[in-house]
């Protein structure tokens, strides 16, 4: 189990069934995108912007794995 509180799992399920599991994955990728923006242009810190981008591909993949898989049910 993650390292979050029971009432912050419960929380963050009531997140994806209102939003949607898909809705949320392409809102984490676009704010891993923008946090590596941020950090690369605001504090130089190539390795910690290149690491919030990295994060943003790993969603982005997820995403397509995710949007595969309910096309094909």
């Amino acid at each position: 189990m993650p390292e979050l509180s029971k009432d912050a799992i419960d929380n963050l399920e009531k997140i994806v069934d209102h939003y949607d599991l898909e809705n949320i994955i392409r809102a984490l990728s676009f704010i891993c995108g923008e946090k590596a923006t941020h950090i690369a242009e605001n504090w130089q810190d190539a390795k910690l912007a290149k690491s919030w981008m990295n994060c943003s591909v790993i969603m982005d993949g997820a995403l397509r794995r995710l949007e595969d898989l309910n096309a094909e049910a």
